[in-house]
């Protein structure tokens, strides 16, 4: 069986156990707050987090919470007819539309460049590697900031039930900083 075979099996069986998960409301509040718990030491924050969608964490909490003068927060957008991904600055405030797959981005084009990348996956394992939905926008993106020597630190964010001992990997997979879960930060 070839590794995307092994990724196919595992993502599918982790996405419906992720559709699963009771509680999100207090699950989701911990997490945030071992988020915020990590970040809030950091300064002059410029986090991409993300709008949730398909049963992700929803890291809405804790984008407000750091959206104030000293950080900036910023979203993902694809790049069309790329693997790409964009971030776009991000207020409180600031008006949505739907972009690709249904995602929610600002209608605002400010461009940046975030030094801390909340990374929304499907299972992870204990080296710190991830699987995504398969499309590589995160993994390209990644490398691209890594080939042209971006300094950034990478966060996956994950439910405890999203952990799987040992994922099949490729080359182009980039291994997160850390994962941080509901109950435990893995670095």
């Amino acid at each position: 069986m070839s590794i995307k075979e092994k990724k196919k099996i595992i993502r599918d069986l982790y996405l419906k156990n992720r559709s699963k998960i009771s509680n999100r409301n207090i699950v989701d509040k911990k997490l945030n707050e071992n988020i915020l718990s990590f970040l809030k030491k950091k300064q002059n924050i410029r986090l991409a987090g993300y709008f949730a969608v398909r049963g992700e964490v929803s890291v809405n909490q804790s984008m407000c919470e750091l959206n104030i003068d000293e950080n900036t927060i910023c979203v993902p957008k694809m790049v069309e007819n790329s693997k790409k991904l964009i971030f776009i600055s991000w207020k409180n405030n600031t008006p949505l539309k739907r972009g690709k797959f249904n995602i929610p981005i600002p209608w605002t084009c400010e461009e940046i460049t975030p030094n801390f990348i909340l990374v929304p996956l499907v299972s992870f394992d204990k080296k710190k590697n991830r699987l995504g939905y398969g499309g590589g926008y995160y993994d390209y993106t990644m490398n691209i900031l890594q080939k042209k020597k971006v300094k950034f630190f990478s966060i996956g964010i994950a439910y405890d039930q999203q952990f799987y001992s040992d994922l099949p990997t490729e080359d182009f997979d980039i291994t997160l900083d850390i994962i941080i879960t509901q109950s435990k930060v893995i670095s």
